[in-house]
Parts: structure tokens; sequence; C-alpha cells
């Protein structure tokens, strides 16, 4: 009898046990959260991150978070219907079965991985995103130099530079490529490919290649022959350099007009100063030829400022010209 019963409770246990198992194991899939990734990011395009929910009965949105790196970016409560735009991120869509945020105006800085957590009435779930940015590398531009042909493209990721001689003769090792970020975080590349026109058949066709590191792939190419190749026109006068043709100008127009002006009211002056016979005869011989000595300087100096302010003006001008 006291077998029997230990028998029976030894089975009643399992019985609870495999109940209680199967009662965890159904609350676990009871909601199940699930967001698309890997998502395609371009640059100053929006990207959307849409994500869904299923459950086994009727449940309710509360709140949602979205991390990166552990920093939390946006966190919207349905109970308190906060902002739905939180700096880039914005709240695009939300139902009882799914959920849509945008990253506005998406920029090199805003790839990597996202971690986004969703609560209902029910429970709570949460899913990873992976966001690849990509930039299209611009058809490159090449132009023909004194002594190098050039080569420059703007995107992202990084990239790298080939250079092919009649898709033939490989030239990348004896070209010089320079990288440098933008203010937005694009790459700009620019490869130069030393040449001798003397000797170089101007013929022959160039071929520039933007070679994609990631994804181990030409992107984009161009190429060219020397004789199609369209050389720089020399740089055209920058405002700076009007600036200082016109201050030049001004110069010499406005020095020849105070020197006629200086002149006229000299002459004016001359005309109409008083009589000196009222002094004794020797002053008047003493204080004539005085002036008529710093009457000759003022004259000689005036005609010699207009003469070296005009000289200058036309150096400068000249020289801003060049």
């Amino acid at each position: 009898m006291v077998n029997r019963i230990m028998d029976i409770s030894f089975e009643l246990k399992c019985c609870l046990f495999f109940i209680l198992f199967a009662s965890t194991h159904s609350v676990e899939k009871f909601m199940t959260f699930k967001c698309e990734s890997p998502v395609r990011g371009e640059f100053n395009v929006d990207t959307k991150l849409r994500c869904s929910l299923k459950t086994t009965g009727i449940s309710t949105f509360t709140t949602i978070k979205l991390l990166k790196d552990d920093k939390p970016l946006f966190t919207y409560d349905t109970r308190e219907h906060n902002n739905t735009f939180q700096g880039q991120i914005e709240l695009h869509h939300l139902d009882n079965a799914s959920v849509t945020l945008i990253i506005q105006q998406t920029k090199p800085s805003n790839g990597g991985m996202y971690h986004c957590i969703i609560y209902t009435d029910q429970g709570h779930d949460s899913a990873d995103i992976e966001l690849v940015f990509k930039a299209p590398y611009s058809s490159p531009n090449m132009t023909l130099l004194e002594e190098s042909i050039s080569c420059e493209t703007m995107g992202y990721p990084p990239a790298q530079i080939h250079w092919m001689l009649n898709g033939e003769i490989n030239l990348t090792n004896i070209a010089r490529t320079d990288r440098e970020n933008t203010t937005e975080g694009l790459f700009i590349i620019t490869s130069k490919l030393p040449l001798n026109l003397s000797k170089d058949n101007r013929e022959d066709i160039y071929t520039c290649s933007v070679w994609n590191e990631a994804e181990g792939r030409i992107e984009v190419k161009t190429f060219s022959s020397i004789s199609n190749l369209v050389q720089p026109s020399p740089e055209p006068i920058r405002e700076e350099k009007k600036k200082t043709v016109l201050t030049a100008v001004y110069v010499i127009i406005g020095a020849l007009l105070s020197g006629i002006l200086i002149l006229g009211l000299y002459q004016l002056r001359k005309r109409h100063s008083p009589d000196q016979s009222h002094e004794p005869e020797y002053m008047v011989g003493l204080i004539s030829n005085i002036r008529l000595i710093f009457n000759d300087l003022r004259h000689y100096s005036y005609s010699f400022f207009v003469l070296l302010t005009v000289i200058s003006g036309t150096v400068q001008l000249v020289n801003s010209i060049r």
C-alpha cells in the first residue's frame, strides 16, 4: 500500500513538472518580435526599419525603444503620446502587429547594429537590426594635367582606384592616390598617374576604375585617350583678384583727382592772395623769393606724388591680372 502511494506520488510529480515546463515554454513563445535585417542605407535617403509582432492572443504596444551601442536613440510610450520624432529617428507606423521606424537623411555614421525593444501589455521582446550604409561612387572624373592624368571620385565605403593601359597593362602601382573625408563622412579619392607627354602615345586608352574593397568588385569606371582629355582651363580671376583690380583703379583715379584738385586750389589761392606792397621793399623781395622756392617745392612734390601713385597703382593692377 505504501509503495503504491509512493508510485502515485512520483507520477504526480512528473505530471506537474511536465505541466510547468509546457507552461513556461508556451509563455516564452507567446510573443515573437522580428525585424528585417540587414537593411541597406544610402546617403541622404530615408531608411526604414521594419519590425513585426506575432502573438497567440490580442496584445497592445505600450513602449518602443531603439538603441545603438547600448545608447538609447528613440523611446516612445503609447500611453504618454510623446514626440514621434526624436533626433534622426521618426515613428512612421505603429499598430498591434507591426512597427516601422525611419532614420531620416541617412549618413555614414548611421551604419552599424541597432537593438529594438518592444513592450506590450502581455510582455516584452527584442530584435537586432544591422544597417549597412553605402553611397555609390560617382563616375570618375578624368582630367589632363601638365605631367599626369587625374582621376577623382566620391562615395562610401573606402575604395581603391585602379589604372589600366589599353585594357592590358596594369599601371596602378605607379599612380599616387590620396583619400580624404568630407564633412558628412564620405570619401573623396583622387589618383594621379604620371605621364611623359613627349613619349606616350596620345591615342592610348587609359582606364580609371573604382574598386569596391568591401564587395571585391569594380563599382564604376571610365576611360579615355590623352587626345580626348580636356586640360583644365586656366583658373579664372577670383573674386579677391577682381576686388584688387577695382581697388587699384579707384586708387589711381582718386590720386589723379586729388592732384588736380590740389593744383586747382593752389592756383586759385595764388590769384586771390592779398597785395604785400605795404611791407618794406627789402621784406617784399625776401618774402617773394621764399614763396617762390616753397611754391616750386610744393608744385613738384604734388606732381611727384601723383606720378608715384599712378605708377604704384599700375604695377599693382598688372600683378593682380597675372
